[in-house]
């Protein structure tokens, strides 16, 4: 496996070797047949001329936030009408997923929101069209951390111009915080939107009933943001 590790940047060199045990088994290998999919594109395929091969357009959105906060089950039931997930288990390391639209292909990089994990966000910034930050609105006491986080990730000039989309998660639990409060919480009326085009939106992902309307606006808020950059 180490064999393909020569064409990748450094960074996924730095993630694989220096981060040890943390992105390990299938995550791992999936990132390092991403790269060299990227890296080969179609030579493999058979064409005589490769040249003439145009690989699909790409677009990367990546979904941060602190573990727990339903950033997993979120992805898990993009495009779901009904038979919704909610029992799904924290990422570990990282998760990826494509949806493809419009003849692009969205790829979609969940990084596990647990702080071993959160140590590795910044290797994973490079080239996003859109940033998903997810939070617990049903979890004040955690807010302050969230927002430490957030403002690490902002500061960060490989976000510079990229559309960020902020889902107030758990909005079916009864006393939880509005939308209004977790912007306000996050500070976000003092980012220009000069630097970034910020959304809130509700998300409410019920167990056992169909898909509830403001997951299908997330994804298509999604999606619409990866193409503004």
């Amino acid at each position: 496996m180490f064999s393909l590790m020569r064409n990748f940047p450094p960074w996924i060199k730095t993630v694989l070797v220096v981060g040890g045990g943390v992105l390990i088994g299938i995550s791992t290998y999936g990132l390092l047949i991403y790269y060299e999919r990227r890296h080969q594109g179609f030579q493999d395929e058979g064409f005589e001329d490769t040249s003439k091969v145009e690989e699909q357009p790409e677009r990367k959105v990546i979904v941060l936030g602190l573990d727990g906060v339903g950033k997993s089950t979120f992805i898990a039931n993009l495009s779901k009408v009904d038979n919704v997930q909610n029992d799904i288990k924290p990422t570990e390391g990282f998760h990826i997923m494509s949806v493809n639209t419009q003849g692009t292909a969205i790829n979609i990089w969940e990084i596990g929101g647990a702080e071993t994990y959160r140590n590795y966000w910044g290797n994973f910034l490079q080239d996003t069209d859109a940033l998903v930050f997810v939070v617990d609105s049903n979890d004040s006491k955690r807010l302050p951390q969230a927002y430490d986080e957030f403002k690490k990730l902002i500061a960060d000039d490989r976000l510079k111009d990229v559309p960020i989309l902020v889902l107030a998660n758990k909005q079916d639990i009864p006393e939880c915080l509005s939308c209004k409060q977790i912007e306000d919480a996050l500070n976000l009326k003092s980012i220009s939107p000069k630097l970034h085009k910020i959304k809130v939106l509700p998300l409410q992902i019920s167990t056992n009933k169909p898909q509830h309307q403001s997951l299908k606006i997330a994804e298509d808020t999604m999606i619409q943001f990866a193409f503004t950059k």
